[in-house]
């Protein structure tokens, strides 16, 4: 790769998948060391792309303050010689467009919704290709391939670890969601905090916005062992190096994936059949929420590696 090679990278949203462009993001930074590398997301994960290599800077724009206009214009100030969309939505077919009227080399990600729609349907399943590797087919195409390996966990090594929890379980719990269909009613959730208070477990509670900070505020001032998080980690790779250390995480429907064994990278995906160990455990805990009148619409894999849903009816019910 020769000196002056300049990668755009354009990822927007959302969080999950902004998280999971980290490794590839990291293999191709230490692939192509001579390359720079600009990330263009949402700023709020400006501190974990800042742990990666010294080739890759970020630019934290959100397009929803700017016009199209606008964002392409501070976009080709970057001068890259080479854009890379990570996102494929309208905003950034848009950018594409642009940059490729301009003449540089433009690619974008293949989601594969065409074939995961065909998979449904297919009496032979196929295995389809994880994220990781749709985002290194993109980098492909573009002329930079890698070898990505998402079973080596991204370290968080830099960040300051959280203090010893002496012995006492820990809790985190994150009563939000961007999506009201993925947030547990409040009152309900507010019962478990207490529930979980009363047996002398720690909780720390994760949000950001005024009205979710004075809620959970109150929350902690109510109840014994209780913590609001909110604005006390200094940006989102403490946050999420703090998490890690929780013996518990309540995310809601939300879920955040954990890097599968090396070698079974393709073995438990989101089209893929639910293991037998993981099967027998849901179907356990689905005759133990019968019992509680807990109703269950949906079992399957997670999008994120060796993670697995059972989604509630969130309702009234009888006990």
């Amino acid at each position: 790769m020769m000196d002056g090679t300049h990668l755009l990278l354009i990822r927007f949203s959302a969080l999950g998948d902004i998280l999971m462009t980290v490794p590839v993001i990291d293999a191709l930074a230490r692939r192509y060391p001579e390359a720079k590398i600009t990330v263009v997301s949402r700023p709020y994960v400006g501190s974990v792309m800042q742990l990666l290599p010294a080739n890759v800077d970020f630019v934290g724009l959100d397009p929803r303050d700017i016009s199209l206009s606008r964002l392409y214009r501070e976009l080709a100030a970057l001068k890259p010689t080479h854009v890379c969309d990570l996102h494929d939505v309208l905003r950034t077919q848009y950018l594409r467009l642009r940059f490729r009227l301009a003449g540089k080399p433009v690619t974008h990600i293949h989601k594969g919704r065409r074939a995961r729609r065909a998979f449904l349907h297919a009496r032979e399943k196929v295995q389809q290709p994880t994220p990781f590797a749709r985002y290194a087919d993109a980098l492909a195409r573009l002329g930079f391939p890698v070898e990505t390996d998402p079973s080596q966990r991204f370290s968080l090594a830099d960040v300051p670890r959280s203090p010893a929890s002496g012995g006492v379980q820990r809790v985190g719990v994150a009563p939000f969601a961007a999506h009201e269909g993925k947030v547990y009613p409040l009152d309900r959730m507010e019962r478990v905090v207490r529930m979980l208070s009363e047996r002398g477990i720690q909780v720390f509670l994760f949000g950001g916005g005024e009205k979710e900070r004075q809620l959970m505020e109150s929350w902690a001032s109510r109840y014994d062992g209780v913590q609001s998080m909110v604005e006390r980690m200094e940006n989102m790779a403490a946050e999420l190096h703090f998490m890690a250390r929780l013996d518990l995480m309540l995310t809601n429907r939300t879920l955040f994936g954990y890097a599968p064994c090396k070698g079974q990278e393709l073995d438990d995906h989101y089209f893929g059949a639910i293991r037998p160990t993981v099967n027998e455990f849901m179907k356990e805990l689905d005759d133990e929420l019968w019992k509680l009148g807990i109703l269950a619409k949906t079992k399957h894999n997670e999008v994120a590696p060796c993670q697995h849903e059972l989604a509630p009816i969130f309702e009234d019910g009888s006990t």
